[in-house]
């Protein structure tokens, strides 16, 4: 049997609260794989050496992008109530898990390339003329 049968049998076995909520998780896990996405597509620019324009211009979009994915966690990941399920709670539970696991590690890693580009901008501005 194949992957998606099982995934939709299983799902055939749950309550319709635990199967929103696995849809729900699943919509954000979506969302949180564009983020990731776009974060990925920065260090490549960041990387590239680009000019102090286009330095500030990815500040600017990291700090965009951590907004979203604090928001994405606290108003998407964070509201999906899994306590109170019963029949697909585990997988429910195990999906948010994930996705918090997942934030903090993007998080984390937007904050650490924002300071380095901070950084790299206080170098430049103290060696301009």
């Amino acid at each position: 049997m194949s992957a998606a049968k099982e995934g939709t049998q299983l799902r055939r076995q749950v309550s319709a609260r635990s199967e929103a909520a696995v849809v729900k998780l699943e919509a954000l896990e979506a969302e949180l794989s564009g983020y990731e996405e776009s974060f990925k597509n920065m260090v490549i620019k960041a990387s590239a050496g680009p000019e102090i324009a286009e330095v500030r211009k990815i500040k600017d979009e990291l700090a965009l992008l951590n907004g979203k994915v604090d928001a994405l966690q606290m108003r998407g990941i964070d509201a999906v109530q899994v306590g109170e399920l019963s029949s697909g709670q585990q997988e429910a539970r195990e999906k948010r898990k994930g996705l918090t696991k997942r934030v903090t590690l993007l998080s984390e890693r937007i904050v650490k390339l924002h300071e380095a580009i901070m950084e790299h901008l206080k170098e430049v501005a103290q060696t301009a003329p």
